[in-house]
């Protein structure tokens, strides 16, 4: 799909293996009102699986291949009944269960999103020149943002006192 607005907004998703997942979007980079022409926000994506059952990739929200995508203002969670062991992130999780994963998508923006309990709250994934990733929150997950042969600019930032990018990390 090419030049056109989307919006996926106020939704509530629960114990699926792709909550949202969008692939080969170019949508226009200035919506009406200058809103974003893709935009994925608002919603609530929870899942409840023990980790012996997670054997194939589990996403909260999946980019890929799409242009100018807004995340913004999501919830996605994993149900850890208290903190059972069998409901915690470890390292055998990272790549099997994400929050939120950007792949080879240009100029996206990942902006106040809560993740928890995931293997990998945040994973960008190879070329997304102009992404940003601003004022997420994450907790309790194995690992915070991994970046895979990322490249999000052409040259490093990472905030400053009049721009900061305030990502936190919260761990148990």
């Amino acid at each position: 799909l090419q030049g056109a607005y989307y919006d996926i907004s106020e939704n509530t998703i629960a114990n699926c293996e792709k909550g949202i997942h969008l692939r080969n979007i170019s949508a226009n980079i200035a919506g009406p009102a200058g809103t974003a022409g893709l935009s994925v926000k608002g919603n609530l994506i929870e899942t409840m699986i023990p980790n012996i059952d997670l054997i194939n990739p589990h996403y909260g929200i999946w980019i890929e291949n799409c242009f100018g995508a807004y995340i913004i203002n999501n919830t996605v969670n994993r149900v850890s009944f208290g903190g059972l062991s069998s409901y915690t992130s470890t390292a055998l999780q990272q790549d099997l269960l994400r929050g939120i994963s950007i792949d080879k998508s240009d100029r996206s923006i990942v902006k106040d999103n809560y993740t928890e309990n995931m293997g990998t709250d945040i994973r960008v994934l190879g070329h997304c020149l102009g992404t940003e990733l601003q004022c997420n929150r994450m907790k309790s997950s194995f690992q915070g943002i991994k970046l895979v042969s990322a490249k999000i600019t052409t040259l490093p930032q990472i905030g400053s006192l009049t721009s900061p990018n305030d990502n936190t990390w919260e761990g148990d």
